[in-house]
């Protein structure tokens, strides 16, 4: 996977990642943003997640990022 982030990595307002068509990784973010859309209740608690998060980590997205990743694998393996 590759990602960049424009103009900067010390201000981002672009944040793009590019992940090879079909891979694990790939079929695991569509998994996830095809669960998001049919279930209204997980789509509201992942966003009770991120500005929780957001307030918690406003200058650390690696923690940010590390610490809804319980969550997305949780609605991956069919728990959320």
């Amino acid at each position: 996977m590759h990602w960049l982030c424009k103009p900067g990595p010390a201000l981002r307002t672009h944040h793009l990642h590019l992940v090879p068509f079909n891979s694990q990784l790939w079929r695991d973010r569509i998994s996830f943003r095809d669960r998001l859309r049919v279930d209204g209740d997980i789509a509201a608690e992942y966003l009770k997640l991120k500005r929780r998060l957001a307030a918690d980590y406003p200058n650390d997205r690696e923690a940010y990022t590390r610490e809804k990743t319980p969550f997305i694998e949780n609605v991956l393996r069919g728990d959320g």
